[in-house]
Protein backbone atom coordinates (compact mmCIF):
# COMPACT_ATOMS: atom_id res chain seq x y z
CA UNK A 1 0.00 0.00 0.00
CA UNK A 2 1.20 3.51 -1.03
CA UNK A 3 2.30 6.16 1.78
CA UNK A 4 -0.68 8.11 1.60
CA UNK A 5 1.23 10.97 3.60
CA UNK A 6 3.63 11.30 1.02
CA UNK A 7 0.48 12.37 -1.42
CA UNK A 8 -0.84 14.96 0.43
CA UNK A 9 0.81 18.28 -0.21
CA UNK A 10 -0.77 19.99 3.21
CA UNK A 11 0.27 17.01 4.98
CA UNK A 12 3.70 16.14 3.65
CA UNK A 13 4.85 12.32 5.58
CA UNK A 14 1.88 13.21 7.72
CA UNK A 15 1.05 9.53 9.47
CA UNK A 16 -0.43 10.22 13.19
CA UNK A 17 -4.17 9.05 11.89
CA UNK A 18 -2.61 5.72 11.44
CA UNK A 19 -0.82 5.18 14.38
CA UNK A 20 -1.84 5.18 18.35
CA UNK A 21 -0.41 6.77 21.11
CA UNK A 22 -0.55 6.02 24.91
CA UNK A 23 1.85 4.85 27.72
CA UNK A 24 0.87 0.77 26.93
CA UNK A 25 1.94 1.60 23.61
CA UNK A 26 5.12 3.24 24.06
CA UNK A 27 6.18 1.11 27.00
CA UNK A 28 4.92 -2.47 25.32
CA UNK A 29 8.05 -4.91 24.61
CA UNK A 30 10.69 -2.33 25.81
CA UNK A 31 13.43 -2.89 27.90
CA UNK A 32 13.93 0.29 30.19
CA UNK A 33 16.99 -0.94 31.60
CA UNK A 34 18.62 -1.69 27.56
CA UNK A 35 16.10 1.17 25.69
CA UNK A 36 18.64 0.71 22.75
CA UNK A 37 17.91 -3.28 22.00
CA UNK A 38 14.56 -1.91 20.22
CA UNK A 39 15.79 0.70 18.17
CA UNK A 40 19.48 -0.14 18.00
CA UNK A 41 20.73 3.64 17.47
CA UNK A 42 24.30 3.81 16.39
CA UNK A 43 26.90 5.16 18.68
CA UNK A 44 27.33 9.42 17.30
CA UNK A 45 30.42 11.58 17.74
CA UNK A 46 30.76 15.26 18.09
CA UNK A 47 32.54 15.81 15.25
CA UNK A 48 30.67 13.74 13.06
CA UNK A 49 27.41 15.30 13.67
CA UNK A 50 29.20 18.98 13.29
CA UNK A 51 30.64 17.73 10.06
CA UNK A 52 26.85 17.21 9.23
CA UNK A 53 25.16 19.98 9.92
CA UNK A 54 28.07 22.36 8.54
CA UNK A 55 28.30 20.43 5.38
CA UNK A 56 24.18 20.19 4.54
CA UNK A 57 22.60 22.44 6.74
CA UNK A 58 24.62 25.66 7.21
CA UNK A 59 25.33 26.60 3.41
CA UNK A 60 21.28 26.25 3.35
CA UNK A 61 21.27 29.01 6.11
CA UNK A 62 23.49 31.58 4.74
CA UNK A 63 22.41 31.08 1.08
CA UNK A 64 19.29 32.62 1.78
CA UNK A 65 19.63 35.70 4.65
CA UNK A 66 16.31 36.56 3.39
CA UNK A 67 14.50 33.59 4.91
CA UNK A 68 13.81 33.09 8.49
CA UNK A 69 15.13 29.42 9.73
CA UNK A 70 13.50 28.55 12.94
CA UNK A 71 15.99 25.45 14.41
CA UNK A 72 13.73 23.80 16.82
CA UNK A 73 14.72 20.78 19.47
CA UNK A 74 11.55 18.63 19.19
CA UNK A 75 10.36 17.28 22.69
CA UNK A 76 10.79 13.32 22.67
CA UNK A 77 10.14 11.73 25.84
CA UNK A 78 12.42 11.90 28.99
CA UNK A 79 12.89 7.72 27.84
CA UNK A 80 14.95 9.07 24.98
CA UNK A 81 17.63 10.75 27.42
CA UNK A 82 17.62 7.86 29.94
CA UNK A 83 18.58 5.65 26.34
CA UNK A 84 21.16 8.32 26.06
CA UNK A 85 22.56 8.31 29.34
CA UNK A 86 22.72 4.45 29.01
CA UNK A 87 24.53 4.73 26.11
CA UNK A 88 26.93 7.27 27.03
CA UNK A 89 25.24 9.73 24.70
CA UNK A 90 23.95 12.39 26.99
CA UNK A 91 27.20 14.42 26.88
CA UNK A 92 27.49 14.39 22.75
CA UNK A 93 23.79 15.01 22.14
CA UNK A 94 24.03 18.16 24.56
CA UNK A 95 27.55 19.09 23.30
CA UNK A 96 26.19 19.10 19.83
CA UNK A 97 23.18 21.47 20.83
CA UNK A 98 25.41 23.97 21.93
CA UNK A 99 27.70 23.50 18.80
CA UNK A 100 24.80 24.41 16.94
CA UNK A 101 23.67 27.47 19.02
CA UNK A 102 27.12 28.80 18.88
CA UNK A 103 27.70 27.75 14.80
CA UNK A 104 24.65 29.85 13.93
CA UNK A 105 24.74 33.08 16.33
CA UNK A 106 26.26 35.25 13.64
CA UNK A 107 23.03 34.84 11.68
CA UNK A 108 20.23 37.28 12.20
CA UNK A 109 18.05 35.00 9.98
CA UNK A 110 18.56 31.88 12.11
CA UNK A 111 16.83 31.17 15.60
CA UNK A 112 16.92 27.93 17.79
CA UNK A 113 14.04 27.03 20.16
CA UNK A 114 15.04 24.20 22.63
CA UNK A 115 11.82 22.15 23.29
CA UNK A 116 13.27 19.36 24.98
CA UNK A 117 13.18 20.44 28.65
CA UNK A 118 9.03 20.63 29.15
CA UNK A 119 8.48 18.37 31.51
CA UNK A 120 4.49 18.34 30.96
CA UNK A 121 5.60 16.85 27.68
CA UNK A 122 7.96 14.61 27.70
CA UNK A 123 7.26 12.75 31.10
CA UNK A 124 3.96 12.24 29.64
CA UNK A 125 4.29 8.89 27.50
CA UNK A 126 0.05 9.16 26.83
CA UNK A 127 1.21 12.11 24.45
CA UNK A 128 3.54 9.51 22.10
CA UNK A 129 3.25 6.53 19.92
CA UNK A 130 7.04 5.07 20.77
CA UNK A 131 10.46 7.17 22.63
CA UNK A 132 10.44 9.37 20.35
CA UNK A 133 7.27 10.35 17.60
CA UNK A 134 4.44 12.54 20.18
CA UNK A 135 0.83 13.58 18.92
CA UNK A 136 -0.47 16.11 16.84
CA UNK A 137 -1.38 17.97 19.96
CA UNK A 138 2.19 18.56 20.75
CA UNK A 139 3.04 19.68 17.09
CA UNK A 140 0.65 22.49 17.85
CA UNK A 141 2.47 23.26 20.87
CA UNK A 142 5.69 23.95 19.39
CA UNK A 143 3.74 26.07 16.15
CA UNK A 144 2.76 28.19 19.44
CA UNK A 145 5.48 28.00 21.18
CA UNK A 146 8.23 29.01 18.39
CA UNK A 147 5.69 31.68 16.86
CA UNK A 148 4.45 33.27 20.10
CA UNK A 149 7.76 33.73 22.29
CA UNK A 150 10.95 36.17 21.84
CA UNK A 151 14.05 33.94 20.66
CA UNK A 152 15.57 32.38 23.54
CA UNK A 153 19.38 34.08 24.34
CA UNK A 154 21.81 31.81 25.03
CA UNK A 155 21.50 31.97 28.75
CA UNK A 156 17.58 30.48 27.82
CA UNK A 157 19.76 27.61 26.07
CA UNK A 158 21.84 26.91 28.86
CA UNK A 159 19.41 27.17 31.33
CA UNK A 160 17.37 24.32 29.47
CA UNK A 161 20.44 22.21 29.17
CA UNK A 162 20.55 22.57 33.07
CA UNK A 163 16.67 21.43 33.48
CA UNK A 164 17.02 19.06 31.01
CA UNK A 165 20.24 17.26 32.85
CA UNK A 166 18.47 17.75 36.08
CA UNK A 167 15.14 15.56 34.97
CA UNK A 168 17.56 12.97 33.21
CA UNK A 169 19.40 11.96 36.81
CA UNK A 170 16.34 12.28 38.91
CA UNK A 171 14.71 9.71 36.00
CA UNK A 172 17.94 7.54 35.98
CA UNK A 173 16.66 6.34 39.60
CA UNK A 174 14.13 3.67 40.45
CA UNK A 175 11.75 6.04 41.49
CA UNK A 176 12.37 8.15 38.71
CA UNK A 177 11.66 6.08 36.31
CA UNK A 178 8.61 4.46 37.97
CA UNK A 179 6.89 8.05 38.26
CA UNK A 180 7.26 8.12 34.21
CA UNK A 181 6.08 4.83 33.37
CA UNK A 182 3.52 4.53 36.10
CA UNK A 183 2.34 8.04 35.91
CA UNK A 184 -1.32 8.18 37.81
CA UNK A 185 -2.87 10.32 34.78
CA UNK A 186 -1.73 8.14 31.78
CA UNK A 187 -4.06 5.28 30.31
CA UNK A 188 -3.58 2.29 32.48
CA UNK A 189 -4.69 -1.41 32.41
CA UNK A 190 -2.47 -1.56 28.53
CA UNK A 191 -5.06 0.97 27.02
CA UNK A 192 -3.62 3.05 24.53
CA UNK A 193 -5.91 6.16 23.18
CA UNK A 194 -5.66 6.69 19.01
CA UNK A 195 -4.93 10.04 17.84
CA UNK A 196 -7.88 12.00 16.46
CA UNK A 197 -6.73 14.97 16.25
CA UNK A 198 -7.17 16.55 12.60
CA UNK A 199 -3.63 18.39 11.41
Amino acid sequence: MADRSRTDASAPWYWAPRKTFGRAVVLDGLDLARLNSRFQQPARTLEGMRASFERNIVPLLRRYPGTRFDLVWPPYSILVWLDFAQRDQLDVTLDFKRSVAASTRDLPNVHVHDLQAESSITHDLARYTDIYHFDAAVNDWMVKRVCGTPDPTAADLASEEAALRAQVARVATPAGLAAVVDRADAPAGGEAQRNTQAR
